[in-house]
Parts: structure tokens; C-alpha cells; sequence
């Protein structure tokens, strides 16, 4: 009897979202059940069908070109075997749920070399809260609003100004913080990463002669 499996079932069988990419970042499969849950519940059913994911390029979901280097350099130390794997903890909220994560990436080998990687976005804690609309649909967002606010890739910390008499000088709060302070809900959402990110996350994979 033959014990071995496909790539398909290891993603489908494996805890949390599950995703492999290969060099180039193009998406080669995904776990369904997790994935097609989490799209669904995210208001993101446009990615529950195949066609909108399979082939496509990992980098082109990711809106800001500083989270996207911080990605390709991280899967370049993989594809390039300068590290085992990487795993760091962030954040991807919901308008009514703060949801901590931990996202290990893992490299397939094949004949001795790196062929692909697998992503694994785990759900560490989900906590409810009184809505945060900032996370709404940000097409709907973009209908009534050009206000832009830069919002972490990672931890999802807003930048805002560290006073109203001082605008060229800001600092980094949580989205709770923001709306404790009387921030806006109709915005538009920027994404970059925060210097406490940049640190923990970026810094802490990449040596410095690849920044």
C-alpha cells in the first residue's frame, strides 16, 4: 500500500490557512476548507474560487511596497537556504473581532534544492469588541472618503499625528487607541509597517547587508 500523499491533501490536512508558492511567488495550491472559511467570513468570497487564486502572484495581494520587500526578502532566505523557516506573530482583524496570528513559512525541498514554500496562517486568539468600521470594505470606503490613514501590515497599529498642534511628528496606537482618541471612521487605509514591526519582524530575518 502506498503511504505516499499529494501536496493537496498536506495543505487541506494542516492546522490553520495553508498556501504553497513557488519562486516567483505565484500561488501553486491552497487548503480549502480553511481557506474558503476565513475568505467568507472576511468578506472576501471573491477568493473562494479557484480562478482568483491559483496562478496568481502572491506580492500582487499585497497592497504597499514596503510589506512586499519585507516578503520577498524573507522568502529569499528560504528559496535560498540561508534559514530553516520563519514565523513571527501579527494581527488581521475584522470589524468585530481582534484576531492574534502566527504565520510560519516552511520551505519544500526537492532533489536537495528549495522547489516552494508553504505558508501557514495559525489563529492564535479571536476577541470580540464593539465594531471597528475602519475595517470595513474599503471599496465602499473609497466611495466616500480620500481621507488615507497608514495602517501596519503586521500589527495593525494606525499612525497618526502625536498631537493636533504638531502634524509633522506621529506616532504608532492601536486601533482601539484610535478610536479613543476620536479617529475617524471613514478612511482609507494605507498600508506601511511600524517601527516596532520593522524591528521585530523585518530586522529580525533579514542581515543587514539585505536591506
Amino acid at each position: 500500500m502506498s503511504l505516499l500523499i499529494t501536496y493537496k491533501e498536506v495543505l487541506e490536512n494542516m492546522y490553520g490557512i495553508t498556501y504553497m508558492i513557488d519562486k516567483e511567488g505565484c500561488l501553486i495550491d491552497y487548503g480549502e476548507r480553511n481557506w474558503n472559511s476565513f475568505a467568507i467570513s472576511n468578506d472576501g468570497e471573491i477568493l473562494t474560487k479557484k480562478d482568483n487564486v491559483i496562478g496568481k502572484n502572491l506580492y500582487d495581494f499585497i497592497s504597499d511596497e514596503e510589506t512586499r520587500e519585507s516578503y520577498r526578502k524573507m522568502n529569499g532566505l528560504l528559496f535560498n537556504g540561508i534559514m530553516e523557516n520563519i514565523h513571527f506573530y501579527y494581527r488581521c482583524d475584522a470589524p468585530e473581532f481582534r484576531r492574534d496570528m502566527k504565520m510560519c513559512i516552511t520551505p519544500i525541498k526537492k532533489d536537495g534544492e528549495v522547489k516552494y514554500l508553504i505558508y501557514q496562517s495559525i489563529l492564535l486568539k479571536e476577541t470580540m469588541r464593539p465594531p471597528m468600521n475602519i475595517f470595513k470594505n474599503q471599496d465602499a470606503q473609497r466611495e466616500r472618503t480620500s481621507n488615507i490613514v497608514t495602517i501596519c501590515s503586521y500589527c495593525k497599529n494606525i499612525k497618526i499625528p502625536k498631537s493636533y498642534d504638531d502634524s509633522k511628528s506621529y506616532i504608532w496606537v492601536t486601533p482601539e487607541k484610535y478610536y479613543q482618541l476620536g479617529g475617524r471612521e471613514s478612511i482609507l487605509l494605507s498600508h506601511g509597517i511600524c517601527p516596532l514591526c520593522y524591528e521585530n519582524i523585518v530586522l529580525k530575518f533579514l542581515p543587514a547587508d539585505t536591506l
